[in-house]
């Protein structure tokens, strides 16, 4: 049916701090999610860095990881694949954050090339400008240190 959005869910074994491998697999699934007729992906937490191995780094060693959202260049890569594909990508990544802060932050990012973010803190629904319904359902549906939508709403 046109109006459905169908939403694939994919995980994988990423590789600690290897953004390009772990953007490169996330390519390979978004491919196959499209094949399949997706409109979404949804990747896991902090699937674009990794997760477990950040409890041993140094704050800076954190930050030399993190990105800024939008202007990273793991958000360029995720856009060219969500336009290479026509999905919206949802996906996980340490955020250096304008106030100094760093934050386990997930973001929507759509062919357009629109981006949205969110923190794992609360915020302002002024802060999901964009991917309309899916965007929206972000602030609603994410809890605080949670970066899994808990449903997808419209």
């Amino acid at each position: 049916m046109p109006n459905d959005l169908i939403v694939a869910a994919a995980q994988f074994e990423n590789r600690s701090g290897d953004k390009a491998f772990n953007l490169a697999t996330m390519e390979k699934l978004a491919a196959r999610a499209a094949i399949q007729g997706a409109n979404v992906i949804a990747f896991h937490e902090c699937s674009v860095t990794g997760y477990t191995f950040a409890r041993r780094l140094s704050r800076e060693q954190l930050w030399d990881l993190a990105e800024t959202i939008p202007g990273g260049a793991s958000i360029d890569a995720l856009r060219m694949i969500a336009r290479r594909h026509a999905l919206t990508v949802l996906a996980g990544l340490f955020e250096r954050g304008d106030d100094g802060e760093l934050y386990n932050t997930y973001v929507c990012v759509n062919s357009g090339g629109a981006c949205a973010r969110r923190p794992d803190v609360p915020a302002p629904a002024s802060s999901i400008p964009c991917c309309g319904s899916i965007g929206r359902t972000m602030h609603r549906c994410c809890v605080p240190n949670s970066t899994v939508p808990r449903a997808v709403r419209g």
